[in-house]
């Protein structure tokens, strides 16, 4: 009865599952990407607004001074700051976008990877237990993340 119970389990069940697993993984990549990307960004805008304040201090002593020469330090540091606030947000872009090109891999790897799960990939299936024919392998890669040759 648990043999002919397996069968239909794989046969019937597992496509469901395997979708499941596929959905679920495109979600919590989705969730994992959205939460670096904005740590991510919020450090960089707080970076650049650092860099921001740091020129409006340097524009306003060099207002100030009087000396030439201390004038024209601040002023150098004003458009060294500015530039360097600048540059944060041209960061930004590149970082969204290389963080949009390795989210799109890893979209396809477990999509890819999942689809090709088979039920042995997770369960014994020739369990003796003949009340638990379905025993849960213990595996560190169990959604085959990693290529089964990688050691």
């Amino acid at each position: 009865m648990w043999k002919k119970f397996l069968e239909l389990f794989i046969k019937k069940a597992w496509p469901v599952i395997r979708k499941l697993l596929v959905k679920y993984g495109k979600e919590i990549l989705e969730f994992v990407f959205e939460k670096v990307t904005e740590l991510f960004k919020n450090w960089i805008i707080g970076m650049g607004k650092e860099k921001k304040a740091k020129a409006e201090e340097s524009y306003e002593k060099a207002k100030a001074a009087t000396n030439p020469e201390e004038k024209k330090k601040f002023e150098f540091e004003y458009e060294f700051y500015k530039k360097e606030a600048e540059s944060y947000k041209e960061k930004i872009k590149v970082m969204e976008e290389e963080l949009e090109k390795l989210k799109e891999t890893l979209r396809e790897d477990i999509n890819k990877k999942t689809t090709d799960l088979k039920a042995e990939d997770l369960f014994s299936t020739n369990s003796k237990d003949s009340y638990n024919p379905f025993v849960l392998k213990d595996t560190n890669n169990i959604l085959k993340l990693e290529d089964k040759n990688d050691n």
